[in-house]
């Protein structure tokens, strides 16, 4: 199996108290369907910065968290991301990781 990082991305936080709950069960269910694919389920982000060799900056549209994934393929792993309940408040990056010991 492959590994996959899934970078979240917040666009529509929940309205109120309730729907953030109602979302939560639904995430929490989701992650039970899938938890022989989700090696990491979920890594929210507290502090954010970016940093280059100018500095240090606030890390706006930095992702909120991340999950690892395996799967057979980058299309299987994209069929688990699109039933996330997650894609009601937002988006997620999948990106394939590559395997470095295996390159050598």
């Amino acid at each position: 199996m492959q590994k996959f990082i899934l970078h979240y991305y917040m666009t529509t936080p929940p309205a109120s108290q309730a729907e953030g709950a109602a979302l939560q069960q639904k995430w929490q269910e989701w992650m039970q369907i899938h938890a022989a694919n989700l090696i990491e389920p979920q890594n929210p982000f507290s502090d954010k910065k970016r940093v280059s060799k100018s500095g240090t900056s606030d890390a706006d549209g930095a992702p909120m968290g991340y999950s690892i994934l395996q799967a057979e393929t980058l299309e299987a792993a994209i069929n688990i991301v699109q039933s996330c309940p997650f894609m009601d408040m937002g988006h997620m990056d999948v990106c394939q990781i590559m395997d470095m010991q295996a390159q050598n």
